[in-house]
């Protein structure tokens, strides 16, 4: 009892302690005053009143000036800010309100006034510690127009003066391409404040040390969470009434860094993986800043073309100490220097970085570098087949083949190179000593069941779910850019493709995406891009991503388990990524519903009385190739085998046996020939497929995107789930699919919406949950309604959902009605699916991380000085909920009466189709009625044969 009582004194201290922060700090810079722009910082949260889940999530206070720049007003009326409101929840185009200033992102951290710009840059600051020490500049305030903006006009300005694009290196700093600004008011301390090793290497923050250095640097270190992080930390902290963490040598992970001013007070070389969130990101982003290995190149994704890539030309994140970031690298000086007139004299006017008007230059340079004029740097997309054949030969690589060619070339790239030493590796290891590639940040503590989502050098702390969703959305939109701009063949996979096939988006609880590609494309996604960050076009947001593939490429067998995944893309910002795997042919056996094309095989070789004996091009004799008798022998003869490793040898032998399917008894090289013969191909995570399953794959859209998706979908996923037949309601508990509202959706959420209950005029009606599976029309509006108008932050967080995923609903469910109208030729079929698909342009399901936070900000800034009551500005947004509502309830109607404006609402599509496509496909479902169909219990009719059938044309 006693030791009840010790805990909840501690919490209650830990509140008191937070509430005491929360009223002595005081956040403002010095240099506020001096631009329009410039952001001071404020602890008050406006939402405190407001049930919408409208909290504070970004604390930065604009001007009365700025203000009135966006909303006309600087301190709105109820009316006005529903505007915003709408604006910043319904409309996901990218567009900023707010430009990137140099007040905003520089000004605001100067140590000390300045008289000129070009005090910014004390004279070899970039090369030497003594001359860096004392610059005004250390850190400055993340936005990532800022460095793209950078970056885009040194690339120009390289183009332009004549260097060819494959010459030109750059400098390269974690610091500038992720965010890792938690760091900044910790780096700007002076040195004696600094915290150190012991802050941070420990499983929590000591509340008191947390708090107290929060009060210094004037911002949290963390929010997710926090009540049971500060009170986890007050509950460690006595002894008698809870288990101290494992002790670890502090040394282990991390070193002291008191003398050397750009670093927080110590430098992270590696991350204690039990530490909780918050803990395992500061730990986190102190490794990246300071001593992770660097890229090999910078990627810039073109919407309408190809990418550009420049190589990284540091080797190290510092330089004599000094972080290789743009405040010393040179380009920002460079930067304006050119685009500051007056330089070095401070401008009139605001200097902005336009990281979208810069890429355009940066297009336009390169345009006319190859064609000798200024181009078109705003050309369409090249254009993607509907059906793309694959080729079976693209499933099998030959290493010793790439090996020779890469020796025989006359120069190599940093990708290269590389890829060499890899390819070299891996056929030289046997596959039982492959160690794990990826590391996950599955140890994390209180956050043990979703760690492993997150690549561990990236997570940087617990996202919000909002933003785990909308940075899924931006990662997986960035990738199919990526490979179908650079001509990589790839489709979705696995869950990913579950999810599409109901309303073209991933499930809502998936934590990563699946993507497959054959082995050829993967190899060449290694040669030219592994390690390279990959930077996402301007004009569509502002994600960036680290591709990594394994070092084990070769070995094509599911082996020791460590190694199922081949290449990962990576959100710098978070962790979160997108799983990739290769197909090729291995001697992996096949499984069990494959074993009459085997016996055709068979049948046909004793028929014919020969045939082509395929060996694996990969096999190194006495080296990959070894059975583990044939190791255990060997070591056994060397003197080297204990019985720990005559275990490991014998557990391997286990694990590849449980995989074989009804092959065990056949040599590796006999499974190797059944499998080329059969023309089935398998991921290292023992998935197979036969080529007619896979191609032609089909053009379809992901999130809004142009996405690949194998020929044979139904079948596919019927193999590794229990696939329901129909478009209909389904319960998958915890979740529920909608079918009226084309959506999947918490039950507890539904729940609410059904309860309906007091609103804010009135009461909104009860919903029978019986009648979920149902719905009547009357029961659907009363349904949206309900969503529109009922006072809980995840109801609203679903109708936004619903709004903002309305379109790409709607057209996948327009894609199923053609796919499944056997009443078309195939010829039909695939013409209206092309013209479908053609020309079309989607905006996100979610908003660009960071413009959601400029808005959040802005919104939190405008309610808090609204004169209107809490009261009125809810009756406003209750309003606009209803008219969205309504909006949605309309264009159901439209569609359900064949009246649907298929070019401007799902997607829009230029030029417009001549085609009507209220007069196509096969109306499997139309809400308000009762559904029954069975559309998910097969393939489209024909499929199964398509993959012959279109190669003998191409032939």
């Amino acid at each position: 009892m006693l030791a009840h009582r010790k805990v909840i004194i501690l919490l209650l201290a830990t509140v008191l302690v937070e509430l005491l922060y929360l009223a002595v700090s005081e956040y403002a810079s010095d240099w506020g005053a001096l631009w329009e722009l410039t952001l001071s910082r404020s602890p008050h949260d406006p939402n405190g009143g407001l049930p919408l889940g409208t909290s504070a999530v970004a604390r930065g206070r604009l001007s009365s000036a700025t203000l009135e720049l966006i909303a006309g007003v600087a301190r709105p009326a109820a009316a006005q800010l529903a505007s915003f409101y709408h604006r910043w929840k319904f409309s996901n185009a990218l567009h900023y309100v707010l430009p990137c200033t140099a007040a905003q992102t520089l000004f605001g951290r100067l140590r000390r006034p300045i008289s000129s710009l070009d005090e910014l840059f004390p004279a070899g600051a970039g090369e030497s510690y003594a001359a860096a020490e004392d610059a005004p500049l250390r850190t400055y305030d993340y936005d990532p127009r800022l460095v793209t903006a950078v970056y885009y006009d040194a690339l120009s300005a390289e183009i332009s003066a004549g260097t060819a694009v494959p010459a030109i290196a750059v400098p390269f700093s974690w610091y500038d391409w992720s965010d890792l600004s938690l760091l900044n008011g910790l780096i700007d301390l002076e040195q004696r404040e600094k915290p150190e090793c012991a802050f941070c290497v420990r499983k929590f923050f000591p509340a008191d040390e947390l708090l107290e250095y929060e009060r210094k640097v004037g911002y949290r270190l963390f929010d997710q969470d926090r009540a049971r992080g500060l009170a986890s930390a007050s509950y460690a902290s006595s002894s008698d009434v809870a288990v101290k963490g494992p002790a670890v040598p502090i040394e282990d992970f991390c070193k002291e860094a008191k003398d050397n001013v750009f670093m927080p007070g110590f430098v992270s070389h590696d991350v204690l993986n039990f530490s909780r969130p918050e803990v395992y990101g500061l730990q986190a982003k102190t490794l990246l800043y300071a001593t992770a290995p660097l890229p090999y190149s910078l990627t810039f994704l073109n919407r309408n073309g190809s990418s550009i890539q420049v190589r990284v030309a540091n080797e190290s994140p510092l330089r004599d100490g000094v972080p290789q970031h743009i405040l010393f690298n040179g380009l920002l000086e460079q930067y304006l220097r050119r685009n500051v007139a007056s330089y070095p004299k401070h401008p009139d006017r605001e200097i902005v970085f336009d990281n979208v008007a810069k890429f355009e230059e940066l297009k336009r340079a390169a345009v006319s570098a190859e064609s000798g004029d200024s181009g078109d740097s705003g050309a369409e997309p090249a254009a993607m087949p509907y059906y793309l054949v694959l080729d079976p030969a693209d499933f099998e690589f030959d290493a010793p083949a790439k090996i020779r060619e890469l020796e025989a070339a006359e120069a190599l790239s940093t990708h290269q190179q590389r890829y060499l030493e890899s390819l070299r590796v891996s056929l030289n290891s046997h596959p039982v000593d492959l160690p794990k590639f990826f590391r996950e940040a599955s140890h994390v503590g209180d956050y043990v069941h979703m760690g492993h989502h997150f690549d561990a050098r990236f997570f940087h702390g617990a996202p919000s779910k909002p933003a785990m969703r909308a940075r899924l959305d931006a990662i997986v939109r960035a990738y199919l850019s990526f490979v179908h701009s650079n001509g990589l063949q790839s489709w979705i996979s696995h869950g990913t493709m579950y999810g599409w096939l109901y309303d073209g988006i991933a499930f809502p609880w998936d934590g990563d995406h699946d993507v497959q590609m054959p082995i050829v494309h993967l190899n060449k996604l290694a040669e030219l891009y592994n390690q390279t960050v990959v930077v996402e076009d301007p004009s569509v947001g502002n994600g960036r991503y680290f591709l990594d593939v394994t070092s084990s490429i070769t070995s094509r067998i599911h082996g020791n388990g460590n190694n199922n995944i081949d290449a990962r893309f990576i959100d710098v910002d978070s962790g979160l990524y997108i799983d990739i795997t290769g197909l090729s042919v291995s001697s992996d056996g096949a499984h069990s519903r494959y074993n009459t094309l085997i016996s055709e095989y068979e049948r046909d070789r004793n028929k014919n009385g020969s045939s082509l004996y395929y060996l694996d091009p990969n096999r190194v004799e006495g080296v990959n190739d070894l059975t583990v008798d044939q190791l255990i022998q060997r070591e056994k003869e060397r003197g080297t085998l204990t019985k720990e490793r005559e275990k490991q040898l014998k557990d391997y032998k286990d694990t590849v046996d449980r995989v074989q399917h009804d092959f065990k008894s056949k040599s590796p090289s006999d499974r190797y020939n059944y499998n080329k013969h059969i023309q089935v191909f398998n991921c290292r995570n023992n998935h197979f497929n036969v080529i007619s399953e896979l191609s032609p794959l089909r053009l379809t859209y992901f999130h809004g995107a142009k996405a690949y998706v194998p020929n044979q979908v139904i079948k596919l996923l019927r193999q590794e789930y229990a696939l329901p037949p129909g478009y209909t309601y389904i319960k998958y508990s915890p979740r529920e699919f909608l079918p009226e509202a084309r959506v999947w959706l918490e039950e507890s959420v539904v729940k609410k919406i059904a309860a309906g209950g007091p609103i804010q005029n009135g009461t909104a009606p009860k919903i029978d949950l019986d009648h979920m599976s149902k719905l009547t029309t009357s029961e659907f509006r009363d349904f949206l309604n309900n969503a529109a108008t009922v006072i809980d932050p995840d109801v609203e967080t679903a109708f936004t959902y619903l709004v903002n995923t309305f379109e790409i609903s709607m057209f996948r469910k327009k894609e199923l009605e053609l796919i499944y109208d056997e009443s078309l030729s195939d010829n039909e079929k695939v013409e209206l699916l092309d013209e479908l698909i053609r020309g079309r342009f989607f905006v996100g399901a979610y908003k660009d991380i960071f413009q959601n936070r400029l808005e959040t900000n802005i919104w939190n800034n405008l309610l808090e000085r609204t004169p209107s009551s809490y009261k009125d500005v809810l009756a406003e947004l209750e309003k606009l909920h209803l008219k969205k509502a309504r909006e949605l309830l309309h264009l159901d109607e439209l569609e359900a009466r064949n009246s649907y404006d298929w070019d401007r609402r799902a997607g829009y599509q230029h030029p417009p189709s001549g085609i009507d496509f209220n007069t196509k496909g096969r109306k499997f479902y139309t809400f308000g009625q009762e559904a029954k169909n069975e559309i998910f219990s097969h393939d489209p009719k024909g499929s199964e044969k398509l993959h012959a059938s279109l190669t003998q044309r191409k032939d």
